[in-house]
């Protein structure tokens, strides 16, 4: 008899300006980094992504080596101030 062992999935919710200049970040359960420049498919697939407002809000990313889920939050408030920025400097 085979005996199965199973493992608890573990949630996370980690804020996109937490992340380095170029969209990277370690996973909070085992540190592999998760990068949008790895097209490979091997450490992460992007599960679901949420919309707001016509704009990008959330990424729901899951982590292969560990198994854990991260939402990815905050993309609207980074294209708000953005957004902020260049009504600001075209208006100087």
């Amino acid at each position: 008899m085979v005996k199965m062992r199973t493992q608890q999935i573990k949630a996370y919710k980690l804020d996109i300006s937490k992340t380095g200049m170029d969209g990277a970040f370690l996973c909070p359960s085992c540190g592999i980094k998760i990068s949008p420049d790895d097209r490979s498919d091997d450490n992460y697939i992007i599960q679901d992504t949420v919309m707001k407002n016509n704009e990008m809000d959330e990424v729901i990313i899951y982590c292969k080596r560990c198994l854990s889920v991260i939402q990815l939050s905050g993309f609207s408030e980074i294209s708000k101030r953005s957004q902020d920025r260049l009504f600001y400097f075209n208006h100087i």
